[in-house]
């Protein structure tokens, strides 16, 4: 019988930013994600596989922008783009949610 694994949703998350805005970023060598048809990705650490994590939303819309190594600033300036009436909330949620990657050590420097 297999451990069932536990579920655990990271954006929006409230948490202290102290993410250099110019930073290069990358997805670590040890996560594996995989976008849904229906536009969700599922994110998991292949050395800590008893957790995975479910993004939605603009959520999904930055991990594939941070595939393609994208800065914070890069990311902002799309999505306030995209969503100008969001400008103060996104300027917020998205370096919040990298630092949240990072922390999780889903994302690295490069």
């Amino acid at each position: 019988m297999q451990k069932a694994k536990k579920k655990a949703t990271i954006f929006p998350m409230q948490i202290e930013n102290n993410l250099p805005t110019e930073q290069g970023l990358q997805v670590s060598k040890q996560v594996i994600a995989r976008r849904n048809q229906d536009g969700t990705v599922i994110i998991m650490r292949m050395d800590d596989s008893s957790f995975f994590y479910k993004i939605d939303g603009i959520a999904a819309q930055v991990w594939t922008a941070l595939v393609s190594r994208k800065t914070v600033t890069e990311l902002n300036e799309h999505f306030v783009s995209q969503y100008p009436e969001f400008r103060n909330q996104l300027q917020q949620d998205i370096p919040a949610f990298v630092a949240e990657l990072k922390q999780k050590n889903l994302l690295i420097e490069c």
